[in-house]
């Protein structure tokens, strides 16, 4: 099984090398993937356990992207937000995290105004794509929840720019 996860991370490398829309969705897919095997959702689930920040499966020294997994707790909120110039692909392995997806229509005094635009209940296997800029929160709806996180740069490099809202 961690056999898996090293074979999906070298899938995700041959993706990167030449990075398009179609091999962002062949990335996709292997998050997929991994999140829907039923061993490695077990050995996510265990390793994550007693793990509030979760583990890091993988730092890419030449791309930059990074893949973690962490754990969620029910009724745990994270308010509105982006990812900056970042992109995201979020993967459950299982439990229930509600995802909402927001315009900006900034009010006449420049504040923000944010309206939902769709939401939607992610559960073992089902992913969602944020690309840079894109607005949204999540909602853990079950009692736990482990979530794969597959970021296109070091999120803390984009708030430390100012680039994350």
């Amino acid at each position: 099984m961690i056999k898996k996860i090293e074979n999906a991370v070298s899938e995700l490398k041959l993706s990167w090398e030449k990075l398009t829309i179609g091999s962002i969705e062949r990335i996709h897919s292997v998050i997929a993937g991994i999140a829907s095997d039923p061993e490695i959702q077990n050995f996510l689930d265990k390793a994550t356990h007693n793990l509030p920040k979760g583990i890091e499966i993988h730092r890419d020294q030449k791309e930059g992207f990074i893949l973690l997994a962490y754990p969620e707790f029910k009724d745990t909120y994270r308010a509105p937000h982006n990812h900056g110039d970042a992109w995201v692909i979020y993967a459950v392995v299982s439990g229930e995290v509600q995802m909402g997806s927001y315009l900006n229509s900034p009010r006449t005094d420049r504040s923000d105004r944010l309206i939902l635009k769709s939401q939607e209940t992610l559960k073992a296997g089902d992913t969602r794509i944020y690309f840079s800029g894109e607005i949204h929160d999540t909602f853990c709806k079950s009692e736990n929840a482990v979530v794969l996180r597959l970021t296109s740069t070091d999120l803390r490099e984009e708030e430390k720019a100012g680039r994350m809202k």
